[in-house]
């Protein structure tokens, strides 16, 4: 892991090698695991036109909902860190939802999936 600030803010990111490339938790998120959508409040894509890591975000189906409870960014308000595995991860993604519900005090209701904080 590097620490490196980014053209993009001022702050230093930690960034990871993976497979010669350098990623952010951002990247690894936006531009791999939600197929290189623009994040929410962003106008473009993680990855520009002809950034080779474009190559690699996964996009040949819709990401599963259950991922956003499996992430971290580093914020306080995100999931623990932990690591999931190929064997088990559907089953490790039901827990780590289940848990992001009871700490949000969120629900989940319907064919797809919506939040509502418990107060509203």
């Amino acid at each position: 892991m590097h620490t490196h600030p980014t053209s993009r803010s001022l702050h230093p990111q930690v960034l990871t090698n993976v497979g010669g490339h350098l990623y952010s938790f951002n990247d690894l998120e936006q531009g791999l695991i939600r197929g290189n959508k623009a994040a929410p409040y962003h106008m473009f894509p993680v990855f520009g036109p002809g950034d080779p890591r474009a190559a690699f975000a996964i996009t040949s189906a819709p990401p599963d909902p259950r991922v956003h409870f499996a992430l971290n960014c580093g914020a306080k308000s995100c999931p623990p860190i932990k690591t999931f595995t190929a064997e088990a991860l559907d089953e490790e993604l039901r827990l780590a939802a289940a848990a992001g519900r009871q700490r949000s005090g969120c629900r989940v209701g319907g064919v797809g999936v919506r939040t509502q904080n418990s107060e509203g």
